[in-house]
């Protein structure tokens, strides 16, 4: 090809950088804020699952329930406000872009994913017909955030700086 290129290789070339121009416009300033407001949605939505938790931990306490609690109520109590002041830390946490926060929410949805494929690849009293399939996207799902995290770190911050 001594150096000259053909129509077929310009066109490619050409392609590309199209689609190098478009990736650049992805990986702005837009792509950083976007990120953002995905980190602060699931922040969000993880203090709603904290406040969905203690309306439930309440009517378990208080009796509304089928499923009763078997253990103390102060052990009850002491379990139910461990849960919920988890999910407002890590649900602040995110709504204020902390990696600490992100860090937290990865590992503890790795730990439910793992949980989720064991469960999937080693059934218990399966017959046919189950749907252990759904374990599978299950953890699946739950791998979604420690990708978002290990991508975007650099989105995040440790602690909001000092003025």
């Amino acid at each position: 090809m001594n150096g000259k290129v053909t129509g077929r290789r310009k066109r490619e070339n050409a392609d590309f950088a199209v689609f190098e121009g478009s990736l650049r416009v992805i990986e702005g300033y837009e792509d950083l804020h976007m990120i953002q407001i995905i980190f602060r949605i699931i922040g969000g939505l993880i203090l709603f699952l904290g406040a969905g938790v203690l309306f439930a931990g309440i009517l378990v306490a208080t009796g509304h329930s089928l499923h009763l609690s078997a253990v103390s109520p102060l052990m009850f109590c002491i379990r139910l406000s461990s849960v919920v002041l988890l999910h407002a830390v890590i649900g602040i946490g995110l709504l204020l872009l902390r990696k600490w926060a992100a860090l937290a929410l990865s590992i503890l949805a790795l730990y439910a994913a793992c949980w989720s494929l064991l469960a999937a690849i080693h059934p218990v009293n399966s017959g046919s017909g189950d749907w252990n399939w759904v374990g599978y996207v299950w953890a699946a799902l739950l791998v979604i955030p420690l990708i978002l995290t290990v991508k975007y770190w650099n989105s995040l911050v440790w602690r909001r700086k000092a003025v």
